[in-house]
Formats: structure tokens, sequence, C-alpha cells
């Protein structure tokens, strides 16, 4: 988590330094979210001490910030343009008593808020607009169970389901593959005795031998793909 938090510490100190922004957003925020607009245009949203602030920017064009809106008790943010919602600017909140808000602004004034509902022992959210222009809000608890929130705005009804459990995981972030459809979610683990277990479970096949430890990094390959297989071979 901290390191996180780092890591978009400075993100945002690179653009204040590319765009000569405001200093005071070198330090102190907590979370970060991003994505590019409708007009090119892009956005860093962050959590600073209560504040959910947005820097904006584009190659060759001016650049500035604005605060969006105050949420004392921000956990965890995501962000993104709803075509579908005449194009606003969208911002999930997450607050530290579990409930989720959505934030909207438009460059013309157009502003609102609403709270679509609360996941009790919340850690993370994420969240995106599909190509149906339903928005979908992905909430992870404690217990890893991964709830999302799916809505049409100007619908009324915001509707909710627990898609699977994602047990470890910490951070999460979501979005729909372009070319294929699919809804796909990332998920940060924090600790996770996977890589043991399956170690401990494929040793009766003598892996010492290198036709049995051929076949089963071939079979291990093609269920987590080349690179994190590699990473699970790592620690022996």
């Amino acid at each position: 988590m901290a390191i996180l938090a780092i890591t978009a510490g400075i993100t945002l100190w690179w653009i204040v330094q590319a765009n000569g922004l405001p200093e005071t957003y070198r330090s102190g925020v907590t979370d970060l979210s991003g994505y590019t607009g409708s007009d090119s245009w892009q956005h860093a949203l962050a959590i600073q001490a209560g504040t959910v602030s947005e820097i904006f920017y584009a190659p060759d064009r001016r650049s500035g910030s604005v605060e969006v809106g105050r949420v004392p008790s921000a956990l965890a943010i995501a962000s993104y343009v709803a075509r579908g919602f005449r194009s606003h600017n969208v911002v999930l909140v997450l607050q530290d008593d579990g409930d989720v808000i959505q934030l909207w602004f438009r460059s013309d004034g157009d502003v609102g808020s609403r709270v679509l509902g609360r996941i009790d022992r919340a850690i993370d959210l994420a969240g995106f607009e599909d190509v149906d222009l339903t928005q979908h809000a992905l909430v992870l608890d404690t217990d890893g169970d991964l709830i999302e929130f799916t809505w049409k705005q100007g619908a009324g009804t915001v509707s909710r389901q627990q898609i699977t459990k994602l047990a470890g995981a910490f951070r999460i972030g979501g979005f729909q593959a372009e070319d294929d459809g699919l809804f796909i979610v990332i998920a940060g683990l924090e600790k996770t005795p996977v890589s043991a277990d399956l170690f401990a479970a494929a040793s009766r096949y003598h892996l010492e031998r290198t036709g049995p430890m051929s076949i089963f990094a071939a079979l291990l390959s093609n269920l987590v793909s080349n690179v994190p297989a590699v990473l699970l071979f790592k620690p022996i």
C-alpha cells in the first residue's frame, strides 16, 4: 500500500514539474487515478488530505488544476469519462465507512454527486464505462470479496452483485478490453501461498528430473502465461 502511495506522489510530482502547477501536489497524496477525456485532455485525479483534486494537461496546451470536492474520509478513488452521461467526468470515491460515492463534473459547471451504496470493510475500488454505456464500480473488501455496482445514468436503478472472491487482494483495477469486449479485473496480492502449495503438490512427480520438470513448466506457462510462471519458479 505504501509503495502505491509513493508512486502516486512521484507521478503527480512529475506532472507538477512538467506543467508548473502548485507545489502542494508533491506530497500527501494517498490515492491517484487518471484517464484521457473525449477531448484528448489527460486528467489526473488525486486524494490529498480529504480533498479530491484534478490536474488536467495536454501537449502544447495550457494546463491547470481544480478542486473537485471535499471528502474528508476518502479512502480510494477511480475515474473515467462517461460518454453515456453527456461526456461528464466521473470520480468514484470510497469512504472509510464503506460508502461508495459518485461525483460528476464538466467544464460548463454541471456538477453533482450521489451515494451508490455501502460495502462494509471496503478497502479499494475501480470504475469504468463499457461500450454499452453502462457504468461499473468494482469494490474490494478485506475478505477479498469483489462486489460490482452497475447503472446507466438517468435510469434511476443501481444494481449490485458479488462477482468473485480474491483472497489476499488489497488493490484492484478494472476495464473493458477493446479487442474482445471482456471485462478485466487486475488485483494486487499482498501475500499468497499459491507457489509453495503448487510446488508441494507437484513434488511427488519428481520435478528434479528434466522430463517431469519440463512438462510441469509447460503446463504452468499455459495456465498463468510465461512471466507469472517465471515468478513462481523464482523462489526455488
